[in-house]
């Protein structure tokens, strides 16, 4: 197993945007996971507008950021809408955390892909309705559009899976669920062997933060590149 990236998601407002800088410099595979939604004041996980634009310098000059869009705002993205409050130019991949929708919502692949600005890598979360979300995620690449898929039972709740899915195939795919300080070295090794040769991403979220879930905590952050950088390409 190779991984290109290792995602950390959920700077917030509280996060020292040089901090971010400083570690992607040390970890130039890093890619830091901007959680994007359309609720009006700034929360944990959540940064605000005018944080997320403090980033876009960093942003042109390499430092790698994604936006995921949750709540709402990815509902919406179902529908045909994108949100005009987010300038995807900042972020070199979307994620669209839709997992919860694909089992709820009657979803247009056309009207979601004609919203989708070009030139750029989205992201499907694809969570327990497995077949529905690489279904979604293939009937968008048909829409000239570039789809990737993150597999991610656990929605951000930081619940590791029983078992690894398989990697779909033709598609460029991510793991996530419960991945931390405590317990990335075994999960690397489990997942290594679950995937093979592969080219793959992780993505962590939620141990990754303090213990009461208010702070991202960056310490936590270096400390799981540090592992993570072994099977670093």
């Amino acid at each position: 197993m190779k991984l290109h990236t290792v995602t950390i998601s959920g700077p917030d407002n509280r996060t020292a945007v040089m901090d971010l800088l400083a570690i992607s410099k040390d970890f130039p595979f890093v890619e830091w996971g901007i959680l994007l939604s359309s609720g009006e004041e700034p929360r944990p996980r959540y940064p605000s507008i005018e944080w997320i634009a403090s980033i876009e310098p960093l942003s042109r000059q390499g430092t790698r950021f994604s936006g995921h869009i949750c709540g709402e705002w990815a509902r919406k993205v179902c529908r045909g809408w994108f949100p005009a409050q987010i300038d995807h130019r900042t972020f070199q991949r979307i994620q669209l955390n839709v997992a919860h929708f694909l089992e709820e919502e009657v979803i247009d692949p056309a009207a979601m892909a004609s919203c989708l600005p070009k030139n750029r890598e989205y992201i499907v979360q694809v969570g327990a309705a497995l077949q529905e979300g690489v279904a979604l995620a293939r009937s968008l690449q048909l829409y000239d559009r570039t789809i990737s898929i993150l597999f991610d039972a656990s929605g951000g709740h930081g619940v590791t899976p029983a078992k690894w899915p398989e990697l779909a195939f033709g598609m460029k795919c991510g793991f996530a669920g419960g991945l931390g300080p405590d317990d990335l070295e075994q999960a690397l090794r489990s997942l290594s062997s679950s995937v093979g040769d592969a080219h793959v991403w992780i993505d962590m979220e939620s141990r990754v933060r303090s213990e009461d879930g208010e702070r991202f905590d960056i310490n936590k952050a270096r400390t799981c590149l540090e592992i993570a950088g072994r099977y670093a390409i």
